[in-house]
């Protein structure tokens, strides 16, 4: 998951780039932008649960609804979106942004999406805007022991 996530963020991100020419993108961006989507061309169905598995591992994903928010299971990926499961029902057409955590590097990765197709709980999610790869987890330090902290990491807890 976490080198697939890299790599559709990546490719997202110079995508965006490229197509609102707010920066262009200099030769070697351009290269990595078409070996990416090369890459990418294939779905994804999730990780094995374990090494003699077959079995995809579910991914979790958190989404905006009207109204709040959803939790949901991603079922495949790819460089234009994400098909998933979700526990809210969501008409097609309606923007959301998806939260993937990678609990074990300590990254979220957002993207905005709008869904475009729906058969029951199953959404079809397109990638719509710019996403963003954020670090989440700190490690802890001498003034909470045994908590881990959300946020650029400090030496000294903030005061107001």
């Amino acid at each position: 998951m976490v080198n697939l996530l890299d790599s559709i963020y990546e490719y997202q991100s110079l995508l965006h780039r490229s197509e609102s020419m707010e920066i262009p993108l200099d030769a070697e961006e351009r290269a990595r932008l078409e070996g990416l989507r090369r890459l990418l061309r294939g779905d994804y169905l999730g990780l094995a649960a374990n090494q003699n598995s077959d079995e995809p591992r579910p991914v979790p994903v958190q989404l905006t609804v009207p109204g709040g928010f959803a939790t949901g299971e991603v079922r495949s990926m790819s460089a234009k979106g994400m098909a998933l499961v979700s526990n809210r029902p969501i008409s097609e057409g309606m923007r959301t942004i998806l939260r993937v955590a990678d609990p074990l590097r300590g990254f979220e990765y957002v993207f905005p999406g709008r869904v475009v197709w729906r058969s029951g709980r199953i959404l079809g999610v397109a990638f719509d805007g710019l996403p963003s790869k954020t670090p989440f987890l700190v490690p802890t330090d001498s003034w909470r022991p045994g908590r881990v902290r959300f946020g650029p990491g400090r030496s000294r807890p903030l005061v107001a």
